[in-house]
């Protein structure tokens, strides 16, 4: 019971974080001043909010526990799709171990408005879910059911289910989720595949979720499921296999053409490899079919701040951390754009929700001036790029010792064992900067899928760089100039003839766009 509680709460805590981005978006004036509008007074709801908490399992076997949670997260992803339902992911539920806080008195203060809780028994080949939706206001419980299927009609029991709480809440579940949980599966490869996605998403590396699809796959090459998740894996991993997942992920699509894990990991790999039209259009339709899934929705947003979209990307970030709070990844993403929209104090309140992000602490720190800080952000950290690290700052201090701090950049490129071309970041900080070698760097940061730092080429710091030749030479080699032309251009840029001009007035420019046709609005 304790372990339902402490899920409610972060599922709270998700929903308190989501009226705070939403009453922003609305109080929001002008996204052209940079400034975070940052407010305590509380969001009025303007649809029903649900929390998912997790199923107790009863009986059964051990494994049982891994199959109730990857049932909860197939009904919190249909449940999504209710119209007027707003569906918290349970993620960040796993971060909390114990919580003594009552459930009512959290609700009431927050607001959130309902909440569904049960159990699961698997036996045999026979499934039995119980479950309560409880209006938590009142108190009151709407309805109460118990489900019986064959283990292999799963997907009917989240339909039953998802129609059941959409009536209770007066909502409509839409025919083509209907449509797509109107087949059967095989209840052992789900039950395999569910076990595999959990692995996949809880250690760092994932290995053993890679290594247990692929094991799926060699039992079942014809099962779509096993495809689509270890193609988007592989994209995720942190040396990503790009070539592997786009055969990976195209061979899902051939089998079951709804895959959504399938089409996130084609489209995040169209965006590394400046395939801008197709990669979007891809994620798009992959979020359309799990609007729950956070990391989609993360790469989705970097995509787009790629492309110096920097407000559509920061919405769509925004959304993915709302529902997942305590996510490192999802804090780290959403600081990295903000600091590149030159919000680092907004930023570092989320870097401090992720304590091992120690690059980007430093970073920040860096931005801010605060060089205390930054140093102390190296303090527990030993790796090639530590002593550079503080060369740096001492150097921003002092500059007559760039020179020295040079050198200490140049010695970690040339650590034994780093990979060929492999650039110390710290290099953006040197006034006497090498434009191309910059832009080059951080452009190879995102082609190895090494994480969001590319994204920097938009920031506020690096308005220099954006004036050199080499980087229109980037924008033509990207794609990036061709997808502008027939998207709309972002605010900092505009055309020249065949080429472009960007910056020509930095003051409150980086942080404005035009929505590029055929994206969400911000």
């Amino acid at each position: 019971m304790r372990r339902w509680l402490a899920a409610a709460i972060m599922g709270l805590i998700a929903i308190a974080v989501w009226q705070t981005v939403v009453f922003w978006q609305a109080r929001r004036t002008s996204i052209e001043s940079g400034a975070a509008a940052v407010t305590t007074e509380p969001a009025a709801l303007t649809a029903r909010a649900l929390i998912v908490l997790p199923l107790h399992t009863i009986g059964g076997a051990t494994d049982d526990v891994a199959f109730a949670e990857g049932l909860g997260e197939e009904l919190i992803s249909v449940l999504a799709r209710v119209d007027g339902l707003h569906v918290i992911a349970h993620t960040s539920a796993l971060r909390v171990q114990q919580s003594g806080e009552d459930l009512a008195g959290i609700a009431q203060r927050l607001g959130i408005s309902h909440v569904l809780e049960g159990s699961m028994r698997h036996e045999r080949d026979q499934l039995r879910v119980s479950l309560r939706l409880t209006e938590i206001a009142s108190g009151r419980t709407l309805w109460t059911e118990q489900y019986d299927h064959a283990a292999r009609d799963v997907f009917a029991l989240e339909r039953d289910v998802a129609r059941s709480v959409s009536a209770a809440l007066a909502l409509k579940l839409d025919s083509q989720v209907q449509a797509e949980l109107a087949r059967e599966d095989d209840p052992v490869l789900y039950r395999r595949y569910l076990e595999a996605r959990r692995l996949s998403r809880r250690g760092s590396p994932r290995e053993k979720g890679i290594a247990a699809f692929r094991r799926l796959i060699t039992d079942a090459p014809n099962y779509a499921r096993a495809h689509g998740g270890l193609a988007l894996v592989l994209v995720r991993s942190g040396t990503p296999d790009e070539t592997e997942a786009r055969s990976e992920a195209e061979r899902a699509l051939a089998l079951d053409p709804m895959s959504a894990d399938a089409k996130a990991a084609l489209g995040f790999v169209a965006c590394r490899s400046d395939e801008w039209e197709h990669g979007l259009a891809l994620t798009q339709r992959a979020l359309e079919q799990a609007p729950a899934d956070t990391s989609i929705r993360l790469g989705y947003g970097i995509c787009l701040a790629f492309l110096g979209y920097l407000p559509a990307g920061l919405e769509q970030v925004r959304a993915a951390q709302a529902v997942d709070p305590f996510s490192d990844e999802a804090n780290i993403v959403l600081a990295t754009v903000l600091d590149t929209m030159g919000r680092h104090d907004e930023a570092a309140t989320y870097l401090a929700r992720a304590p091992k992000a120690t690059s980007e602490m430093w970073f920040n720190a860096m931005w801010r001036g605060n060089f205390a800080q930054a140093r102390a952000s190296m303090a527990t950290r030993h790796d090639r790029w530590t002593t550079a690290y503080l060369a740096v700052i001492d150097a921003v201090e002092d500059t007559s010792k760039w020179p020295a701090a040079r050198a200490a950049i140049d010695a970690s490129e040339q650590n034994d064992g780093a990979p060929d071309g492999e650039r110390n970041w710290a290099r953006i900080f040197d006034p006497n900067a090498d434009f191309a070698l910059d832009i080059g760097m951080l452009e190879n940061v995102r082609h190895r899928g090494l994480g969001p730092a590319s994204l920097w080429l938009w920031s506020r710091e690096l308005v220099n760089h954006r004036r050199h030749p080499a980087f229109e030479a980037y924008l033509r080699r990207t794609n990036i100039l061709d997808y502008w032309r027939a998207h709309g251009w972002p605010a900092q840029c505009k055309p020249d003839g065949d080429g472009v001009l960007c910056d020509l007035n930095t003051a409150g420019r980086n942080n404005a766009e035009v929505s590029p046709r055929g994206l969400p609005p911000q």
